[in-house]
C-alpha cells in the first residue's frame, strides 16, 4: 500500500539505498542507449513466439473496413521501412495488429500514441538480454514508438527526436522541409512542395525530376524512365545548367555517384549529398557539417 503524504517515514526509509545498475536512482547518464540502426529481436508478448523473419518483423494487420493482410516492418530501430499485402491509406489508423502465430490482437487498449493520440500496439523486444514492452502507433506514417516506464529507468531510446540525449548537435527531424539551393548560382530549387532538378540518362536524354523537399519523404516524378537500381548520368541545376555531380564523392550506402546541393539549416548552409542511383535513399552531410547537425534517421550517425 502506498504511504500517504502525512504518514511518517520509518527510520529505515531515511537511510539512502546504494545506487546499483537497474535501480530507479541511477543517473540519467548511466542509462543504456539503444542507438538508431540497432537490430531489435521482437516477440509476441502473449505467446512469446519470435516475430522476426528474414530480416523483417512479420505481423498480421486489419483495417477498419474488415480487410486483413500481412504487414512487414523493419526490425532496425528508427528505420521506417514498411510493406503490406493490403492497401492502407496514409494517415489511417489500422484496426489492430496480430501475432501471426497465436492470432491474438496486439492492440493495447489502455494506452495511446504519445505523438498523435491514436491507438497503439505492443510487442516484446530483447535489446539487452531482457524482455521489454515496446509500443508503436497504429496510424500509418506516424513513427512514434516507446517503451514502458520501468524500462525508461534503465535505457534511452530517444523517443523524442531519435537521438542520444547527450548529443548536443542540432537535430533536423524527419518531415522537415529543406531549403535547397544550387551550389553554383544559389537559385532556390524548392517551389511549394516540389524540389526540382534536371537529370540526364545514359543516352543523353534530359528531363526535369520532381522530388520531395521533406527530409526522409521519398517521392519522385519524371518523364524519363530510369530502371530501378540504375545510376543517372548527371543531375543538373534547372536555372544555370551546372552539374550537381561530384566526381570525388560517393554514396555511403551503395558506393554509387553522389550529387551535392546546398541546404539552409538554422542560420548556416550545409553541404547535402544524395545518391544518384534510383531507389537508393542514402543522403548525408560533409564531415565538418556532421559536427554541427545530425539528420533524423540518417546513416551518417
Amino acid at each position: 500500500m502506498e504511504r500517504r503524504p502525512s504518514d511518517k517515514p520509518d527510520k529505515k526509509d531515511l537511510a539512502p539505498e546504494p545506487v546499483t545498475p537497474g535501480t530507479a536512482q541511477r543517473s540519467e547518464t548511466d542509462k543504456q542507449i539503444i542507438k538508431t540502426g540497432t537490430f531489435l529481436p521482437c516477440f509476441c508478448p502473449l505467446c512469446s513466439h519470435s516475430l522476426n523473419e528474414n530480416d523483417q518483423i512479420v505481423l498480421e494487420v486489419s483495417r477498419p473496413t474488415g480487410q486483413r493482410g500481412t504487414i512487414r516492418l523493419s526490425p532496425y530501430l528508427n528505420v521506417f521501412e514498411c510493406s503490406s499485402t493490403i492497401y492502407i491509406p496514409d494517415g489511417e489508423e489500422v484496426e489492430s495488429l496480430y501475432c501471426p502465430h497465436c492470432r491474438q490482437s496486439l492492440k493495447e487498449e489502455s494506452k495511446q500514441c504519445g505523438e498523435c493520440g491514436s491507438a497503439i500496439g505492443r510487442l516484446m523486444i530483447r535489446p539487452f538480454h531482457k524482455d521489454i514492452d515496446f509500443y508503436l502507433c497504429l496510424k500509418k506514417n506516424c513513427h512514434w514508438h516507446g517503451v514502458g516506464p520501468d524500462a525508461q529507468q534503465e535505457m534511452e531510446m530517444g523517443i523524442s527526436g531519435f537521438k542520444d540525449p547527450r548529443d548536443q548537435r542540432e537535430l533536423v527531424r524527419t518531415g522537415t522541409k529543406l531549403q535547397c539551393f544550387c551550389p553554383s548560382c544559389k537559385a532556390d530549387l524548392v517551389q511549394g512542395d516540389d524540389l526540382t532538378m534536371v537529370i540526364k540518362d545514359k543516352e543523353g536524354h534530359v528531363a526535369p525530376i520532381i522530388l520531395s523537399p521533406y527530409l526522409n519523404v521519398f517521392t519522385s516524378e519524371c518523364s524519363l524512365f530510369i530502371p530501378p537500381g540504375e545510376e543517372v548520368e548527371d543531375m543538373l541545376c534547372p536555372k544555370c545548367g551546372n552539374s550537381f555531380w561530384l566526381d570525388d564523392k560517393y554514396c555511403g550506402l551503395c558506393g554509387s555517384k553522389a550529387a551535392q546541393l546546398k541546404v539552409k539549416v538554422s542560420s548556416f548552409d550545409v553541404d547535402f549529398y544524395v545518391c544518384m542511383r534510383k531507389q537508393c535513399h542514402w543522403h548525408g552531410l560533409s564531415e565538418n557539417d556532421c559536427r554541427k547537425i545530425i539528420l533524423d534517421d540518417s546513416l551518417e550517425w
